[in-house]
């Protein structure tokens, strides 16, 4: 009797014809006997995933003794299907349930989202993550977070996305985890398209950065097939449409139907987002939830009251700083265009005119920065940041022995409780995590006006909002809040209450997991 039953379609008979073994995970081959698809009385595969994927296999384990799981070295070809025959004593064990995480970056997850998953696994789940390994993985895997390195950490690398779809799909299918949570742009919607193929039974996407524009997407956003034509050699081009054609066409609208439709829950970070997504009908209403502040913040790092933390002196003698500033205006986070360079480079020009003895304490991330002009506007940024009123965080001094483990523990706390006003010159989505970080250590922050901006700041009460691109309007209220301490001293008490009010991360993940109860109990008891 064979170790292994291996069904075939016709597309991929003649590929395993002359096989008579089958290499397994363990190293062992292992004897194969092949029939074709129509042939065999076979168990059906879950929902339409095999003829929507035209995957080429399914296995079935039927070895002695302890059921295992006979899991297949790579072929060359989409996926392959396993499934365990089980023994009434394997039927009558304790069922697993499998959480499954997709997201881009380790080193981000770990930090935002490392509680959590500590959380889940102490509730009784496993969690499985997978991401893009920026050096965040061993933290995860400490945690006791099973975690698969996955090619996303690039959004411009169509080849390493396209191959983390087919990744991630079959890792679903093999898993069979009860639930998946995607997270955000391109790695979002792989990992929901994915667990709609493989037939999760939950599926829910943390959504933020919709491309709205006056309550209509902008005409400007190609469809994915047009962005690939540019990008991809023809043949590759064609086995894509061959296998998912309807992928190709998704632009504007139709990209977020047709996501609603595959997802359970529809997660959203600020109002702005979710009145849209209402009025225009692309998510149905009981699909929806806002959770306001994101991902939050984790407020025990940021505990202004806590005798072990920092005062402002402290922080600013620790990094550096001049004694001799008698304000300082922050910025940290990541600048995407040449706009964003320029709004900076100006507010810091326009700024020392009327206040020289005000400093600016930045840390920056330009690793985004695409293009001709971008790179002439951060060449124009980074001769301003020469000068003696701009310090850069990278030359902070380094911590001593004596003060390493606090300065680990307080670094970033520290950033902002040097600042007096944390000013943004973001145009794009993303930055309203460092705004609630600030507003924890009681710091009014002064941004843009969009849509994740106005949830992080209360215009008036805790910050000012300005017309985004109004750079003038963002030296405007900067000068302002520098010229009224008290003002600005009250913003900043007004930010800690809005932080502990809106942004504890602790509260939030209540949320998430009252969401993931209603959507299991619903989805599991159906």
């Amino acid at each position: 009797m064979p170790d292994i039953l291996l069904v075939i379609d016709d597309q991929n008979a003649q590929f395993f014809h002359n096989s008579n073994s089958i290499l397994l995970e363990t190293g062992q081959r292992h004897p194969i006997v092949c029939h074709r698809l129509e042939h065999v009385n076979a168990p059906a595969p879950k929902g339409a995933a095999l003829a929507h994927l035209k995957m080429a296999a399914l296995v079935l384990a039927r070895p002695a003794g302890p059921p295992r799981l006979a899991r297949v070295f790579s072929f060359f070809v989409p996926t392959i299907f396993a499934q365990t025959l089980m023994t009434s004593a394997t039927e009558n064990a304790a069922k697993i349930y499998r959480l499954v995480y997709v997201g881009r970056s380790s080193a981000q997850l770990e930090r935002d989202y490392g509680d959590r998953l500590a959380r889940l696994i102490n509730e009784g789940f496993e969690v499985h993550l997978l991401c893009g390994d920026d050096g965040g993985i061993p933290q995860l895997r400490a945690r006791g977070v099973i975690v698969k390195p996955i090619p996303v950490l690039h959004s411009r690398n169509i080849a390493g996305l396209i191959g983390a779809y087919f990744i991630v799909q079959a890792y679903l299918i093999e898993q069979e985890p009860v639930l998946v949570h995607a997270m955000n742009g391109a790695v979002g919607t792989l990992g929901v398209l994915a667990a709609a193929a493989a037939d999760v039974d939950v599926i829910v996407l943390s959504a933020d950065g919709h491309d709205f524009e006056k309550g209509r997407v902008k005409k400007r956003l190609k469809s994915l097939g047009a962005q690939l034509e540019a990008r991809l050699p023809q043949v590759v081009r064609e086995n894509i449409e061959a296998r998912l054609p309807q992928l190709l066409a998704l632009k504007g609208l139709s990209y977020y139907r047709l996501i609603s439709l595959l997802v359970d829950k529809y997660l959203v970070s600020n109002e702005h987002d979710l009145r849209m997504l209402q009025e225009l009908q692309l998510v149905p209403y009981h699909k929806l939830e806002m959770l306001v502040g994101g991902d939050g913040v984790d407020l025990t790092k940021f505990n202004v009251k806590d005798d072990a933390f920092p005062t402002r002196e402290q922080a600013r003698q620790a990094l550096g700083l001049p004694r001799a500033w008698r304000n300082i205006i922050g910025f940290r986070g990541t600048l995407y265009s040449a706009a964003e360079c320029d709004d900076l480079r100006e507010c810091i020009e326009e700024v020392e005119r009327t206040h020289p003895t005000t400093g600016w304490l930045l840390d920056l991330d330009t690793s985004a920065l695409r293009g001709l002009a971008a790179r002439r506007a951060l060449f124009r940024l980074q001769a301003q940041l020469q000068r003696d009123r701009v310090h850069l965080l990278e030359d902070a001094p380094r911590p001593t022995v004596a003060t390493s483990a606090k300065q680990r523990e307080f670094e970033e706390a520290s950033f902002y409780r040097a600042l007096d006003l944390f000013v943004s010159p973001r145009r794009t989505h993303g930055a309203a995590r460092q705004v609630m970080e600030a507003a924890a250590t009681e710091v009014a922050a002064i941004a843009y006006h969009i849509a994740d901006m106005s949830a992080a700041i209360e215009h008036g009460q805790t910050g000012e909002l300005v017309d985004c691109g109004d750079v003038g309007g963002l030296v405007a209220a900067t000068r302002a809040a520098l010229d009224d301490p008290a003002r600005r001293q009250l913003y900043g008490k007004r930010a800690v209450a809005l932080a502990m009010r809106r942004f504890n991360r602790q509260h939030i993940e209540d949320q998430i997991f009252r969401i993931y109860d209603t959507v299991l109990e619903t989805n599991l008891n159906n």
